[in-house]
């Protein structure tokens, strides 16, 4: 798709250093070690994302 000319490119959000997607003190159900975010990162690119957001 496109829109004047221009793909849409797409983006995920990226989990931060406390292992969630926002900062908080409740127990994240996910990781930020490198084998968990390569998991997702390889996810999200066979399903179309171009970009990751922090």
């Amino acid at each position: 798709m496109t829109v004047n000319n221009n793909p849409i490119r797409f983006a995920y959000w990226v989990q931060n250093v406390s292992g969630g997607l926002v900062i908080s003190s409740i127990e994240q159900r996910t990781s930020w070690d490198i084998d968990y975010n390569r998991k997702l990162a390889q996810i999200a690119e066979k399903a179309g994302f171009d970009y990751t957001l922090s």
